[in-house]
């Protein structure tokens, strides 16, 4: 059984789209962990082993409150494969933006009504956009690739049961809903949206009349509309279960006028990114505006003439299809339900399938126009296209580290607080003390007028470890005891760790025994085992010692195995 047997583009025609997507991105497949992969897969927050896949859907995504089982399933199912050899995983998302790619081919096709190569012109616009460099170079951003392709094979298949009333389609278009709900969670407003857009603005490519009196086609809408009632519930009591709190993220406490016009502001930002062939910048600073910038003047503009077009033009045209798809594929990033990052460019991703059919359309009404009209039109698509891929080539290389990813990006803007923070990971490693100090102080400030996004927690602590080394105890036992409380139980073990280094150093043995033992089945390394069992050596509670050394002695080499077991024979 084919279902898209009716997609009858040539097979050389899809083989150039899907071509295209791998060789502009084979740059970003040898590279290595960057962001928040290191918390993610790393430390494998976002794994879990083979045998345990199903507790996917019991929990939170890594130590977060999102719930997205699928990308914990397809990051551990990496990790079986690959270990920790990085580009394995940059090759699963290089394949999975294939995936993407065909989706969005079919999507385009049926949604906007276009031709099957129209459909595949808009894929390959979309397989070689400068957007693609952040859900395809960053494994962290893995939910992106995944919500979008599901979100386009669930209106594909929903369009097509409406067409054909099969329940091959009906099938393909639950099981798709549901992957994209289990991707991220943007997909519950995007599949819903799209699908009440396409029903609500005539978008039948089929006589609207004679589909009104079909009455298999109303008994599978309803069947349709039931099964997204179902699959929502379902979705929604899996999700409290397994995340009880309702969103993490909290509402920024702006005036009427700057939540207004700060919001169009990162709003005109998208737009640009949509439309330019450059790799946009990762930085999220937005800076609060209180009236109409240049960028926010365009998104208002823009938005009257597209409300002025949909009154007044036939509504069931390509570009009335196109505003409406815009509209919905970039609500999320009006940050009206409040998200972690105000603006990133990833927030484009979806909204660029757009800018590929606006150029289908280009190419198509250019035939009909003078021959130098058409030359300068398809000169003007050739040239975007060339620079959109050496673009989106040229920056794969990126993601090989953390210094590589973001150095550049704080040097254009200081402001990028989370690109600071990892910045200053990267020195950490390396033993640039003083720079990785400068680079979490730069981390850490906030200007009153700048919304940026940064785990300030996460930054004290690391700046607490900085603090450690360069000698100055006072200042990093400081940084710790003002986080200690307000964190994820994974940076409290870390906070205790590290204020029983402290305490340690004092001969406070006691606050040492305090700190480790609050943690205590916890420790999967020797360190904190072995600090344990010295102080409450020192403290002469001998049993508990000998039994702390005992559970030190699988994260011991050979050598210091031999010598704890003759401490604890001598000892008993």
């Amino acid at each position: 059984m084919n279902l898209f047997a009716d997609v009858k583009a040539s097979k050389a025609l899809w083989m150039i789209v899907l071509a295209s997507a791998v060789i502009v991105h084979l740059s970003y497949i040898n590279n290595g962990f960057t962001w928040l992969e290191h918390g993610d897969i790393e430390q494998e927050r976002a794994i879990l082993p083979l045998t345990d896949l199903n507790k996917a859907f019991e929990q939170p995504f890594g130590e977060t409150g999102f719930y997205r089982p699928l990308v914990t399933i397809l990051h551990s199912l990496d990790a079986a494969l690959y270990s920790d050899w990085a580009p394995g995983f940059h090759l699963t998302n290089v394949l999975l933006f294939v995936l993407t790619v065909m989706a969005v081919a079919v999507f385009a096709s049926a949604f906007f009504g276009i031709s099957q190569v129209d459909g595949l012109l808009a894929a390959f616009i979309f397989a070689i956009h400068p957007l693609t460099w952040l859900p395809v170079g960053s494994i962290s951003h893995r939910p992106e690739l995944l919500v979008v392709a599901f979100s386009c094979l669930a209106v594909f298949f929903y369009i097509r049961m409406r067409e054909t009333v099969e329940m091959k389609f009906f099938l393909g278009f639950i099981v798709s809903f549901a992957l994209a709900l289990f991707s991220k969670e943007t997909a519950v407003f995007w599949v819903p949206a799209l699908l009440l857009a396409y029903e609500l603005f005539g978008f039948d490519n089929k006589d609207s009349n004679q589909q009104s009196r079909n009455r298999a086609t109303r008994r599978a809408r309803i069947n349709a509309a039931f099964g997204v009632v179902l699959l929502l519930s379902g979705y929604t009591a899996l999700r409290m279960a397994a995340v009880p709190e309702i969103w993490h993220a909290s509402a920024l406490r702006l005036t009427p006028g700057q939540a207004f016009f700060t919001r169009l502001h990162a709003l005109g930002v998208r737009l640009q990114e949509i439309f330019l062939p450059l790799v946009p910048s990762l930085s999220d600073a937005t800076v609060i505006q209180s009236s109409l910038s240049f960028s926010g003047t365009l998104v208002l503009g823009a938005g009257l003439a597209g409300v002025v077009l949909a009154v007044r033009a036939n509504r069931n045209t390509i570009l009335i299809r196109v505003l409406i798809f815009l509209a919905i594929a970039l609500a999320p990033a009006l940050n009206l339900i409040a998200l972690p990052r105000f603006s990133s460019p990833h927030y484009s991703f979806f909204a660029t399938i757009a800018m590929g059919v606006i150029v289908a359309r280009i190419i198509n009404v250019s035939a009909k126009l003078p021959m130098l009209w058409q030359n300068v039109l398809r000169s003007g698509v050739v040239v975007w296209c060339a620079i959109s891929a050496v673009m989106t080539f040229m920056h794969g290389g990126r993601f090989s580290d953390d210094r590589a990813l973001f150095a550049a990006e704080v040097a254009a803007d200081p402001r990028f607080l989370e690109g600071q923070a990892y910045l200053g990971d990267a020195y950490f490693q390396s033993g640039e003390m003083q720079r990785a100090a400068t680079s979490y102080r730069a981390a850490l400030y906030v200007s009153p007028n700048v919304i940026a996004y940064v785990d300030r927690s996460s930054v004290m602590i690391n700046l607490a470890g900085v603090e450690m080394k360069q000698g100055h105890t006072l200042d990093a036992e400081n940084l710790l005891i003002a986080v200690s409380g307000n964190v994820s139980e994974s940076e409290q073990r870390l906070v205790d760790y590290n204020l029983a280094l402290l305490a340690n150093q004092r001969g406070d043995y006691a606050r040492v025994v305090d700190l480790l033992q609050k943690h205590d089945a916890d420790w999967q390394r020797a360190e904190p085992l072995m600090m344990l069992a010295r102080a409450l050596r020192y403290l002469e509670r001998m049993p508990e010692a000998l039994q702390t050394l005992e559970r030190a002695l699988p994260f011991l080499d050979a050598q210091q195995q031999a010598k704890a077991r003759a401490l604890i024979q001598n000892s008993q």
